[in-house]
């Protein structure tokens, strides 16, 4: 008796090479712009900065503004492209005789921390889809 040889040799497929490949990373392709008005006595500061990220320094010590002369602040943060987003603000009056100050709502955290060198240090933090709770130890 014959035997049938089912079994046919296979080719691989061929994959044409090629140096260049396109992948969409995974990340938030907003950015963000951080618009901050100081109040310092008659005069208004206005500092802008763009990044990437939800959160940002947006003064350190070395750009030298004393912590002191800050009265009142006013932040906005805008979401680029996609400003549809809107109450990205939060303003309020800075108690310069505490080390730090920090204010926040639902979508917006600010804080100023007062340098050694009585310079203020301010980050921003744009938190509208984050979900932060707060937990409570339970008594002993």
């Amino acid at each position: 008796m014959s035997e049938i040889n089912t079994i046919e040799k296979t080719k691989p497929i061929i994959i044409p090479s090629n140096r260049y490949s396109y992948s969409l990373p995974f990340s938030n392709y907003n950015k963000y712009l951080f618009e901050l008005k100081l109040k310092m006595g008659n005069k208004t500061k206005v500092i802008r900065k763009i990044e990437d990220q939800k959160t940002s320094e947006i003064i350190s010590a070395s750009n030298k503004i004393p912590y002191h002369k800050i009265s009142d602040f006013k932040m906005k943060v805008h979401v680029i492209p996609d400003d549809n987003i809107h109450d990205l603000e939060l303003e309020g009056k800075i108690d310069n005789e505490l080390a730090s100050f920090t204010k926040t709502n639902k979508k917006v955290y600010i804080e100023f921390v007062k340098s050694p060198l009585d310079y203020v240090i301010c980050n921003c933090t744009v938190v509208f889809t984050d979900t932060y709770k707060y937990s409570i130890s339970p008594p002993m």
